[in-house]
């Protein structure tokens, strides 16, 4: 979903266009072959679990969706993108997997 800012909140000013992680990962990254921010998030998301300890609150669920985020949006189609370096691809395959 790309939406134009309305100013409000958020980083940017009015009428600074923001967008969502999947517009980054699709358009941005894809177009320079170079995925650092969605190898951040999943970065990030290791490390929120991480944190959890050995059990998940509620069974992992206020984890959910950003895990079936990673799993469809980043590592479903991993195989299929470009990678300037290749073994940046590797080190996205790994970070997913920790």
């Amino acid at each position: 979903m790309v939406a134009p800012g309305l100013g409000g909140g958020g980083g940017g000013g009015p009428g600074l266009p923001r967008y969502d992680l999947t517009y980054q990962l699709n358009e941005v990254e894809a177009r320079a072959e170079d995925y650092c921010e969605a190898l951040a998030f999943v970065r990030l998301l290791n490390a929120l679990l991480a944190a959890s300890g050995g059990g998940l609150p509620d069974g992992g669920r206020p984890y959910a969706h950003f895990s079936a985020f990673v799993r469809v949006t980043v590592l479903g189609s991993l195989h299929q993108r470009a990678f300037r370096c290749a073994p940046r691809s590797f080190g996205a395959r790994a970070g997913a997997q920790g």
